[in-house]
């Protein structure tokens, strides 16, 4: 039987994933630069999906990444080896146990999602 907390988390992630599936679009005037440059730790190519397609738009996977760090208060450090800053960041290390963990919430959460064969 699941806990409130672990149902509340659970259906967070569910709702990150529907709104991925349903290929929803940032809202007018998201992403568009500001007057400060900065520099995007986040790779433009991903090199070890496993679970998510390996097609899926940055935007996508970033939005998917924050709301598991979101809804389990944590880090992107919690799963990747990188720095809380993400100053330095390996994302395609398999290194952490949380990593395989999150892999496999993320499997089961989009199996249920998938309709019913009839």
């Amino acid at each position: 039987m699941l806990r409130i907390r672990e149902l509340i988390y659970l259906c967070a992630i569910i709702c990150g994933c529907v709104f991925f599936l349903l290929g929803q679009s940032q809202p007018a005037g998201a992403g568009q630069a500001t007057s400060q440059v900065r520099h995007d730790p986040i790779p433009d190519t991903f090199t070890n999906l496993q679970v998510l397609p390996k097609t899926i738009a940055k935007p996508q996977l970033v939005a998917i990444m924050k709301s598991f760090s979101i809804t389990m208060k944590v880090r992107c450090s919690h799963c990747h080896v990188a720095t809380d800053d993400l100053s330095q960041a390996d994302f395609a290390d398999d290194e952490k146990p949380t990593k395989k963990d999150a892999r496999e919430l993320l499997r089961n959460v989009l199996q249920a999602q998938k309709p019913a064969a009839q």
